[in-house]
C-alpha cells in the first residue's frame, strides 16, 4: 500500500531461522560446520535493499511505532508489472577440522523471488475538525493482503 509501511519479517521458527550442523568424515579427518543466520537481507526490483538483523519482526494488532525493520512505497504498480522482491538469509558459518583448520565466513542463502502488487487509496478530508461522516469508518484493508504476506514469510528459507 502507497504510504503504508510494510513490516519486514521472516518466520522465526527453528525450521526456517534455525542452526544448521553438519560433519563429514573421511578416514581421521572429520570438518564440522555451524551455520547460523544472522540477517537478512531484502532486495527489491525498484533498487531499494534493506538489511535487517535477526528475523524481524511480525506485526500485529496494536503494533506502535515505526516498524524495526520495514519499508514504505511512493508509488503503486497499477498498470505496470508486479514488483520483484527476492529475499535472502545470511549465515554466519564456523568450520573446524580435526586437523587443525577453521574459519568463520559470512554466507548468503539462495534468494526466494516474489511478485508483490503495491495499491493505493485515496481518500479526501474536507473538514478535518469533524472526521469522517456518521456511518463512514477507515476503510478496512483487503483480507488478501495479510494472506499473501504470510505466504511470502512463509516461502522464506524454503
Amino acid at each position: 500500500m502507497v504510504g503504508l509501511e510494510m513490516w519486514l519479517a521472516v518466520d522465526p521458527d527453528p525450521k526456517w531461522w534455525g542452526v544448521v550442523r553438519r560433519s563429514v568424515g573421511v578416514g581421521e579427518v572429520e570438518v564440522s560446520a555451524v551455520a547460523t543466520p544472522r540477517r537478512v537481507v531484502w532486495e527489491f526490483s525498484d533498487g531499494v535493499v534493506k538489511v535487517c538483523e535477526g528475523p524481524g519482526v511480525q506485526w500485529s494488532p496494536g503494533a506502535a511505532g515505526p516498524a524495526p525493520c520495514g519499508r514504505s512505497f511512493t508509488r503503486t504498480t497499477a498498470g505496470k508489472p508486479p514488483m520483484v522482491l527476492q529475499v535472502r538469509l545470511e549465515y554466519e558459518v564456523v568450520w573446524s577440522s580435526t586437523l587443525g583448520g577453521g574459519d568463520t565466513l559470512t554466507e548468503r542463502g539462495e534468494p526466494n523471488r516474489h511478485e508483490l502488487v503495491v495499491g493505493e487509496v485515496q481518500a479526501l478530508l474536507t473538514d478535518g475538525s469533524r472526521g469522517p461522516p456518521p456511518g463512514v469508518g477507515p476503510l478496512p484493508l483487503p483480507e488478501s493482503r495479510g494472506r499473501r504476506m504470510s505466504r511470502i514469510v512463509r516461502g522464506v528459507g524454503s
